[in-house]
């Protein structure tokens, strides 16, 4: 779109056999928005929505859901975000689920990011998740994780 903002799209089909033996189609679209600040410093916004129909011979289970992350990257080494994620419908047999509220299935995430070096990536991150059901009953939970993921072998830049 210009020097600094770049704008990446996409529509997804896939449809196949399921464990019935009946068909699934699957349709889903992204959009990433990239805008440049400076050399090393970026903001960064995806989304993705996902559409699924379920042939299950007594009838079809429709589900869909969603994503959309805001990350800042302050410079090469470090970046912050935000990220929401939502199941927007869920028509499937839910009788093991009678009586338990199945709307507003949605999680919402803040991370903090540290890149030592460009192959390896260390990740602070809190989620407040609402898409628990366990043991027949919902359930809110908080998490919080430190991930640490290094990538060794040969790559685009070096040949080792």
């Amino acid at each position: 779109m210009g020097d600094d903002l770049s704008i990446l799209g996409g529509v997804s089909i896939a449809h196949g056999k399921n464990t019935t033996a009946n068909a699934t189609d699957v349709y889903g679209v992204d959009l990433t928005l990239r805008e440049q600040l400076g050399s090393y410093s970026a903001v960064v916004w995806q989304s993705e929505y996902l559409y699924r129909n379920k042939d299950v011979g007594t009838g079809t289970d429709k589900q869909a859901g969603l994503y959309s992350e805001l990350i800042y990257q302050y410079n090469n080494n470090y970046s912050a975000g935000l990220r929401y994620d939502a199941i927007t419908k869920n028509e499937t047999d839910l009788s093991s689920y009678a009586g338990i509220d199945t709307d507003n299935l949605d999680r919402y995430t803040a991370e903090l990011e540290y890149k030592p070096f460009p192959m390896s990536r260390l990740r602070l991150s809190y989620t407040y998740d609402r898409t628990k059901i366990i043991a027949g009953e919902r359930k809110n939970i908080s998490e919080v994780m430190l991930s640490l993921n290094l990538a060794a072998g040969a790559h685009g830049a070096h040949s080792y």
